[in-house]
């Protein structure tokens, strides 16, 4: 399945233009870096060197090894030396607002050695210049890694002379979106195969507009029997080329077999099927430059295990790592170790350290980055979330390694959580440093907070007490549980620690909760109605209505609590039934999906108590439905009588497709 080449959205031109102005006023106005120009091999005086003959036996001298750069900003002439030494360039090229002549460019003065850029390139206002052949002829990929405005990889703009890009080695981009637009002059712009050269993705998007009109250019060359297959097929469907010189490298053969076992690859002499992801040859076994990772001159997606990735691009063994003066460190070569990681040194050899030291206090999404990856805090940390926005999704990524607090834990003002689930594997909190010298652990002011640690988890708390106040909705028993985790001789939790005036007031918490029994009735693609028996409440005066959450579940191991946000900002949507009508349809439903469910009842409020039912959670699965249409198809031919079609599936398949259905019909 392929994709269409031109998607319809794209970005207002009065942004796109005053965005990449004030780029380049950025640009102009940074130094750009200078690069030490490349080993010269010693020479000899005229009288040292030996008489010239016509034949050799000195073997040709090596090509030298792939040279690397940094971003490169070309805005004079003398800038392009920075290009000429350079293989590949580790971030962007910029070409902008340059006065050429076309005898400078035709004559090679500009040429260079870049192979691969690993960011994006930026044509912008570069006179004079008529294609680019002669500026990057070794260029094969463009990764993508950071993109300009965060969005394109290759953006050619307002180049008055262009009249063709010429990139005749280019193989892929990677990654990123295409825009080519306002060169009036450009011409085979609609004769590259830009499918192809995106690698298949669907992700990514190619923007040409106010170009020169299609009409106006020559076609791809092509021989005589090609002219006779091609003469009843629209433009789109000719050869592919860069200019009327240079065809498109690395396009499906036109050989029927390889077709048929390939698909959109090419083939080598003996039709083995090529390599989608070598980009320098065909055989993916022995290839010098892919378009994922290379490992040793084999295409991977992944490094093997005891092999690091080396800019994006290589796998290295730790030795060739620290050879090149950097770090080895979960499955990357790095130049500085990560944040709250430290350099240590084992047997003379840097690695990194993960030391998450200091008084932690998260308030914002900000902070709680801060601390993604920890494992053990050497300090205290206080949670207040101010920011109401939070996910608790945030807090499960950033603190599910964290095992141990060597100070002490403190949730204050946080109406967000309704527990402390996020902290599921933390063990111990050793109280090494105390609030008032007196408490390992404070939770006061939390609004929603009805759990403390998950089921099953046992925090041990080595010195200090708890305190507990102002959480209306956490019952008292709950907190006494926590005296067994207290391991240091202290007094047993009384009210000063935990106070039943202000924990739990606003739950009944003496009796035993409303345990509601709701079954699914009946269901299609986009509906459920579930049924409350009744039967099995004990005082159906009290209840006003009920509430229902639900929420897609893929695997069955939901939990209350899972995503639970106070603030409403969580992963379970929620229909408010205010009536007691004991059967209700939720409904625009996903077809084909398992959705996770409980009800909860709405009683009356006597002063300060609330008296709430459950029901367990349970599940449920939509049935399938009709899926999408497919909503992009590009085709290409094999002879008069035959095409090879490709499409992009529906966006919502709806259920599992197992065939797609073709329909034809001939029109005369």
């Amino acid at each position: 399945m392929a994709y269409q080449l031109n998607l319809p959205a794209t970005l207002r031109r009065g942004f796109f233009v005053s965005a990449l102005a004030a780029l380049l006023l950025v640009l102009q106005a940074t130094a750009v870096q200078s690069i030490a120009a490349a080993d010269t091999a010693s020479t000899k005086t005229p009288n040292d060197s030996p008489a010239l003959s016509l034949t050799s036996n000195t073997p040709p001298e090596p090509s030298p090894p792939p040279r690397t750069c940094n971003s490169i900003e070309v805005r004079s002439r003398k800038d392009f030396a920075l290009l000429q030494n350079c293989t590949r360039v580790m971030g962007h090229v910029t070409l902008a607002q340059i006065q050429l002549t076309a005898v400078e460019v035709v004559k090679r003065q500009f040429v260079s050695k870049v192979e691969e850029i690993s960011d994006y390139l930026l044509v912008h206002r570069v006179h004079g210049l008529e294609t680019l052949q002669y500026i990057f002829p070794k260029l094969i990929v463009i990764r993508g890694r950071h993109l300009l405005f965060d969005e394109f990889a290759l953006v050619v703009h307002e180049n008055r002379d262009l009249s063709s890009l010429g990139l005749a080695s280019l193989m892929r981009i990677q990654k990123g979106n295409i825009r080519i637009e306002n060169n009036p002059n450009l011409c085979y712009v609609d004769t590259v195969n830009w499918v192809q050269l995106l690698g298949n993705s669907t992700q990514q998007h190619f923007w040409h507009k106010k170009n020169k009109f299609h009409n106006h250019c020559s076609h791809c060359p092509r021989t005589a029997n090609e002219i006779a297959q091609e003469e009843d097929l629209s433009d789109k469907l000719r050869k592919h080329c860069w200019n009327f010189d240079l065809p498109q490298l690395g396009l499906p053969t036109d050989d029927d077999n390889c077709r048929r076992l390939c698909g959109d690859r090419s083939c080598d002499k003996k039709g083995n099927c090529c390599d989608r992801n070598c980009l320098s040859d065909c055989d993916g076994m022995k290839c010098r430059l892919c378009a994922n990772l290379n490992y040793e001159k084999q295409c991977v997606d992944s490094c093997p295990s005891e092999y690091y990735e080396y800019q994006e691009r290589d796998c290295i063994t730790a030795l060739k790592c620290r050879k090149l003066g950097l770090i080895p460190h979960a499955g990357s070569c790095i130049e500085k170790c990560p944040k709250n990681y430290v350099i240590s040194f084992i047997k003379d050899q840097k690695s990194c350290k993960q030391l998450c030291n200091g008084k932690y206090i998260i308030n914002t999404v900000t902070d709680i980055e801060s601390l993604r990856g920890c494992s053990k805090i050497v300090g205290s940390l206080t949670i207040e979330l101010t920011d109401m926005k939070i996910k608790i999704s945030h807090l499960d990524a950033a603190f599910s390694n964290v095992t141990e607090i060597t100070g002490y834990l403190k949730v204050v003002n946080s109406p967000q959580l309704l527990s402390l689930h996020f902290l599921r594997n933390l063990i111990t909190i050793r109280g090494e440093e105390l609030i008032d010298d007196l408490y390992a652990l404070i939770v006061v002011d939390n609004f929603h907070l009805s759990e403390i640690w998950a089921p099953n988890q046992n925090v041990a708390i080595l010195k200090g007490s708890i305190y507990f106040h102002l959480n209306p909705r956490l019952c008292l028993y709950k907190i006494r549980e926590l005296q067994k985790s207290i391991r240091s001789e202290t007094k047993p939790i009384n009210t000063v620690n935990a106070s039943p005036h202000s924990n739990g007031e606003r739950v009944v918490c003496s009796s035993a909760p409303i345990n509601l029994t709701v079954t699914v009735e009946d269901f299609n693609s986009t509906a459920v109605r579930l049924k409350i028996d009744i039967y099995l409440l004990y005082n159906i005066q009290v209840i006003l209505g009920y509430v229902y959450y639900y929420k897609e579940a893929p695997i069955q191991n939901v939990t209350y609590y899972d995503g639970r946000h106070g603030c409403g900002h969580d992963s379970w949507h929620m229909k408010v039934n205010p009536s007691k009508n004991i059967r209700y349809i939720l409904t625009n439903l996903k077809p084909a999906t398992q959705y996770a469910y409980f009800v909860k009842t709405l009683t009356m409020t006597n002063y300060h108590m609330q008296m709430d039912g459950y029901s367990p959670i349970q599940y449920f699965s939509t049935l399938p439905s009709k899926p999408g249409a497919v909503t992009k198809i590009y085709y290409s031919p094999l002879s008069l009588n035959k095409i090879v079609l490709h499409w992009w599936p529906p966006k919502r398949r709806n259920g599992v497709i197992d065939r797609y259905l073709f329909i034809t019909k001939r029109q005369l």
